[in-house]
């Protein structure tokens, strides 16, 4: 069969000599680099390059790669003139379609010019039969006809309109019947294909070899559309042994082929494109300012005073807003809690946040590390708090101090569980990214699918603590402190947390907002009992010196049913005035610290396995006579 071939060509310096030899390479994927976005493919080959100068055609590459970035390596006894690339674009199918669709195409104008010419004849029927439906009498009212004449008549206009519709019925038919031709030939066009072509990449270099040798060749090259994201399951079993955490790296990739038993490397770097050194410009810093606050209650120094005082609005069942910082940045990563539950939001890169409410619960806790926490009421379906600073450092609440942390591979841990193999991961580093070499080979389709591929396994000495604050949530929650937490080439991504063989929950890994200390929270755990009780509250007036007493005094007992030792950070709280007329003393057990700004009182302690520890908690309000003082 003869065929025709369309040549489309981009040439770089490319002219090719009639009498040069030709050396048909072909190419496979053996490995690929991914980037976040984009990705690196390695082709390699094997050949023979003649005696001579000679052309070496890398054919069948794909029509998305960027010819002009490719770039060739070879090994073997020959010297590499130049190179070059096209674009050729190949007919497969279809040359004899347009033939068999012009010699359809007649045969229906003509079928279509009999249905004119038999639609002719209908009409030429049509006008007869009028005519001798107006031309019926053949004498007057007053005359008459002669019986002979109405006979001969009569016989002459029936056997016309027989004829007339019986032609006019043949007609039809033969209408009907070419029609019918039509819609046939109307069916084969439209089975008939249209030109098939193909469209490869050809990648041209140009030897000269002395003589003729084997060489090994690859050829590198970038792809858009391809990437991958990081993920996360952090595993605890008990808070006496390292956390561990295993990090994911989920590989998609739509270039156009597939990449079938490849080895692939995750890199947290981004390709290259520039030609030239990019230029710095200057770099101006300034000391931000605090953002002008126009709080309705015009209390400078509690910006969410407004929003404390508002009554409990039972008809909210949704809320969302927004946290920052007394500066207006994002908190990124703070917790917004139902009061009484383990529900909550995180509050995301914008600093937004939204949650629903569960009928019966009236307050919402906001909580972030280094920054006083906050309990409001629902009152409204939008709800925007400032968060203030406190005082309280992290190395002030740290219990204990460790910061040795190993970082194993999944073959470390295959040769400790004989029932599980990982491909180990060889871990490089540059000044600009950090590379996962994985020695594992991969299948990855080219459908955009998101494929696992472990990276690494973490074992951390992480410093567990539990925390509590009984006079909101009787619950103790599991918090794991993760120091030189840099060390681990983390990218921001999705966190499976899963303690004691159960699945907690899922969480967003936010590092940018993160410093010194990496908290992860594991939630609550059952095997810690926290009581608050309160055990006293006096009321007392003092005749002469016109004062009244309020005494309070509470008891919280904490309960470790855990087989190990735990530690625990209680808070709870004292009222705080900025008031001369009303004055506070506290008493507390137990080495308890207080923030004097804030009230917050914090017990730090270490409970036994299946032992329990009391605190108290007492304070004293004066204040003047006549007036009402609203305590707990």
């Amino acid at each position: 069969m003869k065929r025709m071939l369309i040549l489309l060509c981009l040439f770089a310096g490319f002219t090719v000599n009639a009498k040069e030899k030709e050396t048909l390479i072909s190419s496979k994927i053996e490995k690929v680099t991914v980037f976040q976005q984009g990705a690196q493919v390695t082709r390699s080959a094997k050949g023979t390059v003649p005696a001579g100068t000679s052309l070496l055609v890398f054919h069948k590459l794909n029509s998305s790669i960027n010819g002009s970035q490719i770039r060739f390596n070879g090994k073997g006894d020959f010297t590499v003139l130049s190179t070059s690339y096209r674009y050729k674009v190949d007919t497969i199918a279809g040359w004899g379609v347009a033939k068999q669709r012009e010699s359809l195409q007649l045969e229906r104008n003509a079928l279509q010019t009999e249905i004119s010419r038999e639609q002719g004849w209908l009409s030429i029927y049509d006008r007869e039969e009028q005519m001798l439906q107006a031309n019926q009498l053949f004498g007057s009212k007053e005359d008459g006809i002669a019986v002979a004449k109405l006979k001969e008549a009569a016989v002459f206009i029936r056997e016309r309109y027989l004829d007339i519709r019986a032609n006019r019925l043949a007609i039809q038919d033969r209408i009907a019947e070419l029609q019918g031709k039509i819609t046939a030939i109307d069916l084969s066009m439209a089975k008939l294909t249209g030109i098939q072509t193909t469209t490869e990449l050809q990648f041209f270099v140009r030897v000269n070899a002395k003589k003729s040798v084997s060489g090994q060749f690859s050829l590198t090259h970038q792809v858009a559309g391809a990437g991958w994201y990081p993920g996360y399951d952090a595993h605890v079993n008990s808070v006496n042994e390292p956390l561990e955490l295993t990090y994911n790296a989920f590989v998609y990739q739509s270039s156009g082929e597939d990449w079938d038993n490849v080895k692939v490397t995750v890199s947290t770097g981004q390709p290259q494109q520039r030609s030239m050194k990019p230029n710095l410009t200057p770099w101006y810093v300034n000391a931000p300012a605090p953002i002008q606050r126009n709080y309705r209650n015009n209390n400078e120094s509690d910006p969410n005073a407004w929003l404390k005082q508002q009554p409990y609005n039972g008809n909210i069942r949704n809320v969302q807003g927004r946290v920052t910082d007394q500066y207006g940045n994002a908190l990124i990563g703070a917790t917004v809690v139902i009061a009484g539950t383990s529900t909550g939001a995180s509050v995301d890169v914008n600093g937004n946040y939204n949650l629903t409410i569960p009928a019966g619960y009236s307050q919402l806790q906001y909580s972030y590390v280094g920054y006083n926490p906050i309990v409001v009421p629902v009152s409204a379906s939008n709800m925007n708090v400032v968060m203030m600073g406190n005082t309280i450092t992290l190395d002030e609440i740290e219990v204990t101090a460790s910061k040795s942390a190993r970082v194993r591979s999944s073959f470390d841990m295959a040769r400790e569980d004989e029932d599980a193999f990982y491909a180990p991961v060889a871990v490089s580093y540059t000044p600009t990214q950090t590379q996962f070499k994985i020695d594992a080979k991969y299948n990855i389709p080219s459908d955009g699918t998101h494929h696992a591929v472990k990276v690494q396994d973490i074992e951390v000495d992480a410093n567990f603590i539990y925390q509590c604050a009984p006079k909101l949530d009787p619950q103790a929650y599991l918090t794991a402190r993760i120091t030189d937490w840099q060390d681990f080439n983390l990218l921001d991504g999705d966190l499976n947390i899963y303690f004691e063989d159960s699945y907690v929950g899922k969480t967003a890994l936010r590092l940018n907002s993160v410093q010194d200390t990496l908290n992860l929270s594991l939630g609550a755990d059952p095997g810690i009992e926290v009581r608050r009780k309160r055990v006293k509250a006096d009321h007392k007036k003092q005749v002469i010196a016109g004062m009244q007493k309020d005494i309070r005094e509470w008891k919280i007992e904490v309960r470790n049913n855990k087989r190990e030792s735990i530690s625990i950070q209680i808070e709870d709280q004292i009222p705080v005035t900025t008031s001369e007329e009303v004055e506070i003393e506290s008493e507390t057990s137990n080495g308890a610290r207080i923030t004097e700004e804030t009230g917050q009182v914090t017990w730090e302690l270490d409970v036994a396995s299946g032992k329990s520890k009391d605190m108290k908690l007492k304070y004293e309000v004066r204040y003047p006579k006549g007036q009402y003082m609203r305590l707990e």
